[in-house]
């Protein structure tokens, strides 16, 4: 099998942060499979991982970072579109991986080419992530 991209949201998520997902399984795969973080960009120090500079960085899109204020309900949304957004980039990174799964306590899914898992199904369905072959260069 080849390498997988696998994208992580954090918060609710990993379980550094209120989720299922344990921190060690997010640093196992990332030396099977191609690893970043989507969301909370503090999964990129703990798990030693890419993150959103990085893509940000391979398009020259720079370190701007719109804030949003007012309802939780247009934070939420605005915040699931930028992860989409990211989704579709880090998926312009690597067009030839045949697999690309992502994984967040928000509703993420619907974004072409990626495999959308609630943090719950992922733990469920890692144990055959683990078993695949290391990424070649």
């Amino acid at each position: 099998m080849q390498a997988i991209l696998i994208a992580f949201d954090r918060d609710k998520t990993i379980d550094v942060n209120q989720g299922p997902i344990p921190l060690e399984l997010v640093i196992k795969l990332s030396h099977i499979h191609c690893v970043w973080a989507i969301g909370n960009q503090l999964l990129k120090e703990e798990a030693h991982i890419l993150g959103i500079d990085e893509i940000r960085d391979h398009f020259g899109l720079g370190k701007k970072m719109k804030l949003v204020r007012g309802p939780i309900e247009d934070r939420i949304s605005h915040n699931i579109r930028s992860k989409k957004r990211r989704l579709t980039l880090l998926g312009k990174i690597y067009p030839l991986l045949p697999r690309k799964i992502c994984t967040d306590d928000y509703d993420i899914s619907g974004v072409m080419g990626w495999e959308y898992y609630t943090p719950d199904d992922f733990l469920e369905m890692s144990p055959c992530l683990l078993r695949s072959k290391s990424p070649t260069s």
